[in-house]
């Protein structure tokens, strides 16, 4: 549950009799906003940004699917997690799921897209249980308690059925978590 909330503050130039004057007064505006939000958990600082690097992968491993080399763990670390509701008191979170967003390959939208020299593959996220996820809709639930939580995760590079290229390659996904 996310509570959004937009906080505006004006600050306008009120001319004080004294100051009028002593010369020109030039009016003005400042405006903030925010985004409060009711987290059950902080996500660790260290697995906000991670790097899965996957090393020298043979074009023969990706085209045949076969090399333990092919697939990476990450894990996202939740830390101080308190389930009692702050803001509805008497609700408790009892878990959370985790939604993937990245550019989808072109030849299945389950997939990351991967940029870079390299072609003919991409790659493909899963599950604690090794269920295949699709970028843009959220994991299964992922039972929490209170303090920290670990929730696996694993990416794989697979064909997609087109001419391999050798080379460098990147992709970036994002994550957000939902408290259920």
């Amino acid at each position: 549950m996310f509570i959004r909330s937009w906080l505006y503050i004006a600050i306008g130039v009120i001319p004080i009799l004294a100051h009028a004057q002593t010369g020109n007064i030039t009016p003005g505006s400042l405006s903030k906003k925010g985004e409060l939000i009711e987290a059950a958990c902080v996500i660790d600082p260290l697995y906000r940004e991670q790097w899965i690097e996957f090393g020298n992968i043979s074009a023969r491993d990706i085209a045949q699917g076969s090399g333990v080399l092919l697939t990476k763990n990450f894990n996202i670390k939740l830390t101080g997690c308190a389930l009692a509701s702050v803001i509805k008191p008497g609700s408790y979170y009892h878990s959370a799921n985790v939604t993937f967003t990245g550019i989808p390959d072109s030849s299945d939208n389950q997939l990351l897209a991967i940029d870079g020299e390299a072609r003919g593959f991409a790659i493909q996220l899963a599950d604690t249980h090794g269920e295949i996820l699709t970028l843009g809709k959220n994991t299964p639930d992922y039972a929490l308690m209170d303090g920290d939580n670990i929730l696996n995760f694993s990416a794989s590079l697979v064909s997609t059925g087109r001419n391999i290229r050798a080379g460098d390659f990147y992709a970036t996904a994002r994550f957000f978590m939902d408290y259920l």
